[in-house]
Parts: C-alpha cells; structure tokens; sequence
C-alpha cells in the first residue's frame, strides 16, 4: 500500500517537472531593460549596526546608472555603532538626496522591528515608486534601471533576481546554489500565476499601493517580510512582477559561519513555509522526492519505484540547469548532485524548525 502510494507520488512529481521544464522553456528572456522610469524613486533602506557594510553600499548607490530623480532613505533600526556618522558624511557628499530616519520599536504593534523600520521608511519616502534594498548589498549599476523599467503601467510591485557570488568553499558554493534554485522555482512560480517567494533587498513598489493596501500593519507580524509583501498585494489583487531579463542585478555575500546560515534557513522555513502554502507544499514535495532517491538507491522499494525516483533527480537537474543558464545564475549546475547531498542533511537539521517558531534569532534580534 505505501510502495502504491509512493508510486502515485513520484509519477505525479514527474508530470509537475516536466510541466515547469516546458514553461521555462517557453516563457521569454524580456526585453533588454532601456531607457529610464519616469517616476522618480526613493530607496528605502532599514539598518542596524552595518558600519562595516555601508560604504561599500553607499558607493555602489553613486554609480547607479538610472537617471530619474532619486533619494535614499536610510532608517536606523537601533544602531550604537558608526553607522549613522557614515551616512551622515554621505549626505554632504552625494549627488542625490539621503536622508536619515529613526525607528522606535513599538511593542504594542503586531510587527517586527524591521517591519516597523519599513513601514516608517516606505510612509516617509517623498516619491511615489519606493525600491528596497538591504545595507549588506552589492549593486549592479543597473539594478535601479532595471526594476524601475520591469514595472509596467497597472503593475504596483516587481522583484528582482538576488545572487550570492561562489567562492572557493563548498560552504559557499551550496549557499549560491541554494539561492539560485529557489529564484528560478519563484520565476517559474510567476510564470504560473503562483505565489511564491522574492527578496526584500532587491524589490520595487508603488507607495500608492502600499498604502491603500494597509501597510505592514494590515499584513501583520511576519519573519520574511519580504514574502509576507508579496502575498498580500496579490491577496489585494494588485499585480506583480518580475525583472525581465531576469538576470542577477543585487548580491549578497555568502554566510562564512553556520551558526548564522542555520538562523537564516530557520527564519525562512518558518516563515516562508508557515505563511506560504505554496511554498510548504513545494518543500514537502522536494523532500519526499529526495528521501526516495536516498531509499532507493540503499536498495528499499521495488525497481519501478527506484527508476520513476531517479528519472525524477535527472529531470529536476535538467530544470535547474536550463534556468540557471536562462537566468545567468553566478553557479554551474554541475553542482547538484553536491547540493542534494549537503540539502538532505540540511532538511534533516531543520525539520523541527517548521513545528517551533519560538527563539528564533537573526542578526544578533530575536524575531
């Protein structure tokens, strides 16, 4: 009854790859991202104690190509580092506009204190289009360019595709791959009209619509705000999209401790899976897809089972590999029988994170 049962699942699994396999293959590259937004944009851009990583950020903001008005809205999430002097001497030596804001955690709100810091940030903002970005970021000089022009007319949000850059380190490496896979699932998603994920360091919205949707106070608490945005535009049926060519213009660095890593991978299992549907039932079926291939290849189950099983590891290689190209992921997926192994072990670390929410710690804050 279980081999039967497993049986179901896996040629189920098969038809849902090969369908995902066909809308990568069809769905276009876009359009070369030319010419400029009208609107002009402010950048909203919470932080906390990131004296390490603000220069860097802040020079990469000067060598944005994009040619609209902008302005840079810096909100201090709680620093006592020399995070607000830096961006104080950026103010008297920028081009563009940068202002300072302060965010005071309010406990009586049902929200984070990053939540808090975006919606203070985003309300504050003076232009009518507001991108969001993460102090810890490397910009491309088109990044602005390219969310601005990837929103259409009727569109009120647009994210675009974040990479972290492979270093010599199979740490690092499986960190690229692991974002790489989960940008081109949330490309796919897209394309099918389904709710999946997007990165909150590399966003774009209509302040409009932001606004007339509530806020994050009508969205409520959540530990991936980023996603919680997301779905809440689509559950108040305002429309999203995606930078098209969906190339990586925003990158974040590679986490060097584990400790760290394990917390973010944490955070996104209990809050993209838990709030997300979509999202859980793509994880659960991911899981039950590898475990089968383990299973098989230790010998258990019939040899039906253990070829549909192994036919289903070399078709979701294949859907990686065509969207990695399609989307000039920074990683070869040569690398998937690497990452599958150090996934499995990964899941098995962090399968009681989706049944405890409790404790979870980011950045030094508990959330």
């Amino acid at each position: 009854m279980i081999e039967n049962a497993l049986f179901i699942f896996l040629i189920l699994y098969t038809l849902a790859v090969i369908f995902f396999l066909g809308i990568s293959l069809v769905f276009p590259k876009g359009q070369k991202t030319v010419g400029t937004a009208i609107e002009p944009v402010s950048i909203v851009i919470p932080f906390k104690n990131e004296a390490e990583n603000l220069p860097t950020l802040i020079a990469w903001l000067q060598q944005q190509d994009f040619q609209g008005t902008m302005e840079v809205v810096f909100i201090d999430d709680g620093s006592d580092d020399e995070s607000r002097a830096i961006i104080e001497r950026a103010r008297a030596e920028s081009a563009f506009a940068v202002r300072l804001l302060t965010s005071r955690f309010d406990k009586k709100r049902s929200l984070t204190s990053k939540q808090q810091a975006l919606d203070l940030g985003i309300r504050e903002a003076s232009y009518p289009l507001i991108a969001l970005t993460d102090a810890d970021m490397t910009l491309e000089k088109q990044w602005l360019r390219s969310l601005a022009v990837s929103l259409h007319p009727g569109s009120d949000l647009v994210f675009g595709h974040t990479a972290i850059l492979p270093g010599r380190s199979f740490f690092s490496i499986f960190q690229s791959f692991q974002l790489a896979s989960l940008f081109s699932i949330a490309a796919v998603f897209h394309h099918c009209g389904i709710a999946g994920s997007c990165m909150g360091n590399n966003l774009l919205l209509r302040k409009a619509a932001y606004l007339e949707c509530g806020g994050h106070d009508a969205i409520g608490y959540s530990i991936t705000e980023d996603c919680a945005l997301l779905r809440h535009f689509r559950r108040c049926r305002r429309k999203t999209g995606i930078v098209a060519p969906f190339y990586p213009m925003a990158f974040t660095a590679a986490h060097h401790s584990l400790r760290l890593f394990l917390q973010q991978a944490r955070r996104w299992v209990c809050g993209g899976f838990a709030d997300g549907i979509n999202l859980f039932i793509t994880g659960v079926v991911f899981t039950l897809q590898n475990a089968a291939v383990v299973a098989g290849a230790a010998g258990f189950f019939s040899f039906k089972v253990r070829l549909v099983a192994l036919i289903n590891f070399f078709l979701t290689w294949g859907f990686l590999a065509i969207n990695f190209q399609k989307n000039r992921s920074p990683i070869t997926a040569l690398f998937f029988p690497l990452y599958f192994l150090l996934l499995l072990i990964e899941t098995i670390a962090l399968l009681p994170a989706a049944f405890f929410k409790q404790g979870i710690v980011w950045k030094g804050n508990r959330v």
